[in-house]
């Protein structure tokens, strides 16, 4: 069974800081980094990342306050930002008649590699 976790979402302009801000904010409400990812456009000079992180300590994260803790650091860094809850999101996979692909999708789920529920497959043949 996954531990729960919160995975926020967020877009701003790029500055100095805001990725160690963030994990900052993480480790203040009692949580640790799971998983991360970041990009940067440098054309527009702005940044996306994504975290995923839990509770330490087999403590919990309450959606509500996570959301009100971070809001004044999103206001500051003008970021647009979402926080979702809960485990794998559901799937459809779609596939073309090479098995491979499937089977790879499907063995990275099964592993927890990737953080989907595959519920359907669909096949163009």
């Amino acid at each position: 069974m996954t531990e729960p976790s919160l995975t926020l979402v967020l877009r701003c302009a790029d500055a100095p800081g805001i990725m160690m801000a963030v994990t900052g904010f993480v480790s203040a409400v009692g949580a640790t980094v799971r998983e991360t990812s970041h990009y940067l456009d440098r054309s527009q000079a702005r940044m996306s990342l994504r975290v995923v992180f839990a509770a330490t300590d087999g403590g919990s994260l309450v959606p509500a306050t996570v959301r009100a803790r971070f809001a004044p650091m999103a206001q500051a860094h003008a970021m647009n930002w979402q926080l979702f809850e809960g485990g794998p999101v559901r799937k459809t996979v779609m596939v073309s008649r090479f098995g491979h692909c499937l089977l790879d999708l499907v063995h990275d789920a099964q592993a927890r590699l990737l953080p989907i529920q595959i519920d359907a497959v669909v096949s163009n043949y």
